[in-house]
């Protein structure tokens, strides 16, 4: 699950790599995609609101395998989103099986996941490929674009993508708060040319 934010990034690399109809080929490839149900942060949204939801029912597990994989290796390594970037296993993991992580960083991956979300609010989110194709639609896009050429494509791949919400609290238990306090005042307090993070979020 990506950003529209993350989107762009990798957007501008491969055009900056002047690769628009490798990064269309990829997008072709894809033929199935599913509905996401619920962002992570409208995941934390419903907890906090104390309605019943199951996990399984957000729509965030795939199958399908990541196209910018040749020979078990990324293609976009350099502008991976954070969901490739934080992903961890104690285990050796297969298709057939699930990654095995330690629950103190399943909660910062979590966090940090939320925080992403927060800065892309009101742009679309959801599975890579999707927010992928949905963003070929953007003018600034139109290099990849033509080589898709594929009206129907897009508009299906918006409508398999959410909205991004923003931060409604954190999912953190008594034990996990002062880690998780710590961890946002490391990452609030980082500047952005002048400005810090914690300014970036509130618009300042």
């Amino acid at each position: 699950m990506i950003t529209a934010v993350e989107g762009r990034y990798i957007y501008n690399y491969i055009l900056q790599q002047k690769k628009a109809k490798w990064l269309a080929d990829k997008l072709l490839q894809v033929t199935m995609s599913q509905k996401i149900n619920l962002t992570i942060n409208g995941f934390a949204r419903l907890c906090l609101e104390k309605k019943e939801i199951n996990e399984d029912d957000a729509g965030w597990r795939t199958e399908e395998s990541c196209p910018f994989l040749e020979e078990n290796c990324c293609t976009i390594y350099t502008v991976r989103p954070f969901a490739c970037r934080s992903f961890a296993s104690t285990e050796d993991c297969h298709a057939s099986d699930t990654a095995q992580i330690s629950e103190r960083l399943l909660v910062i991956n979590t966090v940090t996941m939320q925080l992403l979300e927060h800065l892309g609010q009101k742009e679309y989110w959801g599975n890579m490929l999707d927010v992928l194709v949905a963003l070929a639609g953007n003018k600034e896009n139109k290099d990849v674009k033509k080589y898709i050429n594929n009206d129907e494509k897009i508009e299906s791949a918006i409508n398999n993508t959410l909205t991004a919400e923003p931060v409604p609290g954190f999912l953190v238990k008594p034990d996990e708060a002062e880690e998780v306090a710590q961890y946002l005042h490391t990452v609030f307090s980082e500047k952005v040319g002048a400005r810090t993070i914690e300014q970036i979020f509130n618009n300042k």
